[in-house]
């Protein structure tokens, strides 16, 4: 019976992965590291396979090895934490290490069906892997090590039973022989597999999370697209899938059936994968809005799939918001700004938005450019601008923001971003969720997605956990539903109610625009 404090801890562990808070995921894993080792019943069995499964599903594979690790030195760790362990050091890119760790398990007469079925299918994922990662299909080793996989997945498919997943393997690993011309002996025809695959799930009442995964990579090798897109699409929304299974995925259709974004086809599928995992992982997947812009314009006709009508909006966000530079200076870079149409103010027209620090009248603030020397550039349509005149300012003791007219913006191409004055209203703290586009570090345009959540409101001001760096002074903040709710506006603040927290600063736009309002009537 696990006491009170390890419950806790493990219920504290769980609580951080599900909030995307990842420095405490880090804190608490090593704490419990640490407890284990002092306490080898710790955690019982039923806690352990808790936390491991936790830490996989979220890919944190290194607090994973962490925890394994010093469950297994306490030498009474069962054969399932010893399989688990080898595969959080797989996802890290290790061979020697795992292959040593399971091929115990397979030569321990002890070890039960399952592990073995488990250890020979990760001993597959081992070989496929040095296949993929060496990208030499003439290789004599490579080529043992791909005719391994398939001998390794096949031997257990051939035993029956619900192992579908080393069945759909195999089916992708033939069809990669075939196309890199590697003799493997004894091939399966991979069609007929991948059919036999698909009749077994269409036989199933209620099919798995990794079942729809399958089913995706089998309509592949048939050719039926449509199909492979509709099926990615109810993988990606099953109560079942976590980052983990998404990941793994996108893994095996870019790696081994070579998939990429070139075909619209291809580009669809990806972009609902890649959809996704931004919103089950917090955002770690990185994604440059230029360089999506295509893959996504690939599935833009289509309605129902959230994944991507969310991750469209924000890359549709993203064509309206621009680095601030100072004219053609090296190192030029100040900051971010973003268009807005305001109907409270500024009887409507086409405005730029971004901070008094990063655009100051004069050049006053230190390190900020004058309005005449600012260069607008939108990195989406590679076009700049120049500031024509500022509409209202305030300073950043105050509220910290600058509204400017732009010379010659075209009517097309250059929207202004939607906006909400209430959406913070209903706001609750570490429950409702806050990103940011900008330009971290003055570099390229980038998604803040990670460790998203809304901390507190304080009057003019709000909190958020949302990453940012130097350079995304002045990006436009964001609700969940991507309308424009605040300015960012400063980093390494701290809470006002828990003041060890760290928090990023904002100024509500509702603020801003009450402000610029009364500086836009006239005297």
């Amino acid at each position: 019976m696990p006491d009170r404090k390890s419950s806790a801890a493990v219920a504290q562990l769980a609580a951080a992965a599900d909030s995307f808070n990842w420095a405490e995921v880090e804190a608490r894993a090593k704490q419990m590291r640490v407890d284990i080792l002092r306490d080898p019943e710790y955690l019982d069995a039923d806690q352990a396979k808790q936390v491991l499964r936790l830490l996989r599903r979220k890919r944190r594979f290194t607090e994973m090895q962490w925890v394994g690790d010093a469950l297994a030195a306490s030498g009474a760790a069962p054969d399932s934490v010893r399989r688990q362990l080898a595969q959080s050091l797989i996802d890290q890119g290790q061979a020697a290490a795992p292959r040593a760790l399971l091929q115990a398990l397979l030569d321990d007469p002890a070890t039960s069906a399952e592990e073995i079925r488990e250890a020979t299918g990760l001993m597959g994922r081992i070989a496929k892997q040095l296949y993929m990662d060496a990208g030499d299909p003439k290789s004599k080793a490579q080529q043992r090590n791909l005719e391994e996989a398939i001998s390794r997945y096949h031997a257990i498919y051939r035993k029956g039973g619900d192992v579908l997943w080393h069945g759909i393997n195999v089916v992708a690993l033939t069809r990669r022989a075939r196309t890199d011309k590697v003799a493997v002996a004894g091939l399966p025809n991979e069609n007929a597999l991948a059919r036999e695959i698909l009749g077994a799930i269409a036989g199933k009442a209620e099919p798995s999370a990794w079942d729809h995964a399958t089913a995706v990579e089998a309509h592949v090798a048939v050719g039926e697209w449509e199909e492979a897109l509709d099926r990615a699409n109810r993988f990606a929304s099953d109560a079942g899938t976590d980052a983990f299974e998404i990941a793994s995925l996108l893994r095996q259709l870019k790696e081994v059936w070579r998939i990429g974004t070139k075909r619209r086809r291809e580009a669809a599928l990806l972009a609902v994968l890649q959809g996704a995992l931004l919103r089950k992982q917090g955002g770690s997947v990185a994604m440059a809005p230029f360089e999506a812009k295509n893959t996504l314009e690939a599935i833009h006709g289509k309605d129902g799939y959230e994944s991507i009508g969310w991750l469209r909006d924000a890359l549709d966000r993203a064509a309206s918001v621009a680095r601030v530079e100072r004219g053609t200076n090296k190192n030029n870079e100040v900051g971010t700004g973003f268009l807005l149409k305001p109907a409270e103010a500024f009887k409507g027209q086409l405005v730029f938005v971004t901070n008094h620090h990063v655009i100051s009248p004069g050049g006053q603030y230190p390190d900020s450019v004058a309005p005449e020397k600012a260069v607008i550039r939108f990195e989406i349509a590679d076009r700049t601008f120049r500031v024509d005149k500022v509409l209202a300012t305030s300073p950043p003791k105050e509220l910290d923001f600058t509204i400017a007219t732009l010379k010659a913006v075209p009517k097309t191409g250059f929207p202004p971003l939607p906006y909400s004055l209430t959406s913070l209203k209903s706001a609750k703290p570490k429950e409702t969720r806050l990103y940011v586009i900008g330009h971290p570090l003055g570099g390229k345009l980038s998604v803040s997605l990670h460790d998203s959540h809304f901390l507190e409101q304080n009057g003019s001001y709000i909190h958020y956990r949302t990453p940012t760096e130097g350079g995304n002074s002045g990006s436009p903040v964001f609700d969940a539903a991507w309308d424009v709710v605040g300015l960012h506006h400063a980093g390494e603040k701290y809470s006002w109610k828990t003041t060890n927290e760290p928090a990023n600063e904002g100024i509500t736009l509702g603020a801003v625009l009450a402000a610029a309002k009364k500086q836009s009537k006239p005297k």
